[in-house]
């Protein structure tokens, strides 16, 4: 983590036009956000989600275009190494399965970037696609460890 010392060095050298661009993401990383995050969450740690969440907020803070999906996979990816675990995107940005590895769990990410979708409130509520529950014959295949995300 960096001190305040290093960063007030790395400050000194940059430009009026950079000292702007900093005061803008500084000042957005600084807002309250309201956050609800399952207590039963195993993805959602407290460092994955202060990480994710100034993700978030530099991206409002230097873009006008909404959150994407390559820019979720990556926000999720980065987000999940901050939180100490072992994370990779996919090889096949066309992969029909897998947009990021964690510790060797696959998740499929979506996003949506609809005309409608709230500007003040954003849901994570499917992180893994549910392709495994076609291959499921029986009530037991239905409780295996795909339940765990």
């Amino acid at each position: 983590m960096a001190t305040k010392k290093q960063l007030a060095e790395a400050i000194s050298k940059l430009n009026g036009g950079q000292l702007d661009l900093l005061f803008e993401m500084a000042t957005c990383m600084g807002s309250t956000i309201k956050e609800v995050v399952s207590k039963d969450s195993d993805i959602l740690t407290e460092e994955f989600r202060a990480n994710f969440s100034n993700r978030l907020l530099v991206h409002h803070a230097t873009h006008e275009e909404k959150f994407k999906k390559k820019s979720f996979e990556y926000a999720f990816c980065a987000a999940s190494r901050s939180a100490g675990r072992q994370a990779r995107m996919t090889s096949d940005p066309t992969n029909p399965g897998a947009d990021v590895i964690v510790e060797g769990r696959s998740f499929s990410l979506k996003t949506e970037a609809a005309a409608g979708i709230s500007e003040n409130n954003i849901t994570i509520s499917k992180l893994m696609e549910a392709r495994w529950i076609r291959d499921c014959k029986s009530k037991k295949d239905f409780a295996s460890t795909h339940l765990t995300a």
